[in-house]
């Protein structure tokens, strides 16, 4: 049995190009990948893309890693 992909996991390899993906980002300076097509959730703003997942998520990392270094 196959399990279909949600639309928070990571695209199947033929769309892994495709702007599929947001980074979302809400007042306690918290996260989110989110679908590119689904509006944002109250509370969260959009910081980056839409972009391809993997990018997407170095944005998360590389935000991240500058966070705890200005810690």
């Amino acid at each position: 049995m196959t399990t279909a992909a949600g639309p928070f996991d990571a695209p199947s390899d033929e769309q892994a190009q495709a702007s599929t993906h947001l980074v979302l980002r809400n007042t306690r300076a918290e996260h989110s990948l989110w679908p590119a097509h689904t509006p944002a959730p109250a509370g969260w703003r959009p910081v980056h893309g839409p972009a391809p997942y993997e990018e997407c998520t170095r944005y998360v990392d590389a935000d991240a890693a500058g966070a705890g270094a200005a810690a």
